[in-house]
């Protein structure tokens, strides 16, 4: 993650130390066109913790297929990460830009874009404001700006509540991130702003929500 800038995102979140097959794909002839050499690292993730919101959680003594696919030189090439069936991404960074695409949930992440963070996929739970939190902090304003995030989720926790089959869509708004939560039992959006401490505020069309279980309604 040192070497790859644009995984930058990922740091914070990921602790430990995992054993990891490391290969070095190299292209025959110096032809112009030929492949790029391409750096490849296979591990088990075992001693690996990822501290990510959930679904993208794993704890060090679990086992998790991971491959790292990379285009050399790094600085200027194209990055490829399969972590299980958790999230898959590419990045790629040209003249002082990154784009970075995270696939949740499985299956391929697409290309990325040209400058951002694009998230998308289809999970079984998911955390709401947990996410709000990674994707627009300030490891989000700078060189990897907040362009969408669109997931769809079985169980969506938000508001203290769990929503069944809702849609997030996050996207970047003058003086925070704009909020959009579709679904049965939900339906509007919030403002949270990027100061520290101010209110969120939000309006809603729909929204049936259930005591957590064990709490009593006050008397």
């Amino acid at each position: 993650l040192d070497k790859a800038g644009s995984l930058e995102l990922l740091k914070p979140y990921v602790d430990g130390r995992s054993a990891w097959t490391v290969a070095v794909a190299i292209p025959r002839g110096a032809a112009q066109a030929a492949p790029p050499t391409r750096l490849q690292l296979r591990s088990n993730l075992v001693g690996t913790s990822i501290d990510l919101p959930e679904p993208v959680r794993k704890p060090a003594a679990l086992a998790m297929a991971a491959k790292v696919d990379v285009n050399l030189p790094m600085d200027r090439g194209d990055v490829s990460v399969q972590l299980g069936n958790l999230l898959s991404l590419r990045s790629r960074s040209t003249a002082n830009q990154t784009g970075l695409r995270v696939q949740l949930g499985g299956g391929e992440a697409e290309a990325p874009p040209p400058h951002g963070l694009v998230v998308g996929g289809r999970v079984d739970r998911l955390d709401a404001l947990d996410w709000v939190g990674v994707v627009s902090g300030e490891r989000g304003k700078g060189s990897l700006p907040l362009r969408r995030v669109e997931v769809e989720a079985r169980q969506l926790r938000l508001l203290g509540s769990n929503f069944a089959d809702a849609t997030l869509v996050l996207a970047p708004a003058a003086r925070g991130t704009a909020v959009q939560v579709q679904g049965p039992g939900i339906d509007g959006s919030l403002l949270v702003p990027d100061q520290d401490g101010a209110t969120v505020a939000g309006r809603f069309e729909r929204l049936h929500w259930k005591m957590p279980v064990g709490s009593s309604a006050a008397k």
